[in-house]
């Protein structure tokens, strides 16, 4: 795996369970869990970006990595939205 891609998946690691964790309950604020989820698509679209990357370097491994966090990304987003919505 390239070090870009391993250093991308640690900072997404890092942020996920350090700053969106926490906010996968019903009971957190509205607020927060906007803010969450403005990071995660920010994250997600350096996702595709890096993926595009990879894409062009013929690197299909840390491309289908890339992928999956997109895919993470999205759901975790969809969750979000799923509890600002029940609210």
């Amino acid at each position: 795996m390239r070090s870009e891609i391993k250093e991308f998946l640690e900072r997404f690691n890092r942020i996920l369970i350090d700053e969106i964790g926490k906010f996968l309950y019903l009971v957190r604020d509205e607020c927060y869990q906007r803010e969450a989820i403005d990071v995660l698509t920010k994250l997600k679209q350096q996702a595709m970006s890096l993926k595009e990357k990879m894409i062009n370097c013929y690197d299909e491994e840390s491309a289908n990595i890339l992928l999956s966090i997109e895919n993470i990304a999205e759901a975790i987003v969809s969750e979000l939205r799923m509890w600002i919505a029940l609210k």
